[in-house]
């Protein structure tokens, strides 16, 4: 595992998303100074931490780990229930236009939405 790629990777999506580095270790759980650690190369996050941070990001932990994406299997094909099936909303034409990989992101979006209201209750 390549700390560092992970480390630009993360730090990417964080731009991307104009997210403050201080709202990405709260909204991912992971410590500053395990954050740092990781970026001096002293600790390599766990997987725990990686899919804290992938979820947290939007991206899967593929991309975290290497830079790429797995594709998952369409709606119905493998068991997999989209996450907007039964959400009755407007743009839900579009999302099934979105790319996978947007369609990823939405789908770690809401995970990291349920993540919360769970630890809220």
């Amino acid at each position: 595992m390549d700390t560092l790629a992970i480390i630009k990777r993360i730090e990417l999506r964080i731009a991307e998303l104009g997210m403050s580095k201080a709202d990405f270790y709260k909204q991912s759980g992971i410590s500053s100074a395990s954050y740092s650690q990781w970026n001096t190369g002293r600790y390599k996050p766990t997987e725990k931490k990686l899919a804290s941070a992938a979820a947290c990001l939007g991206v899967s932990m593929e991309y975290l780990r290497d830079g790429t994406e797995t594709k998952k299997a369409p709606t119905g094909e493998g068991g997999r229930k989209d996450v907007l099936d039964e959400v009755d909303i407007a743009f839900y034409g579009d999302f099934k236009e979105l790319s996978e990989a947007d369609q990823d992101v939405i789908r770690n979006m809401v995970a990291v939405m349920r993540q919360r209201r769970a630890a809220e209750r």
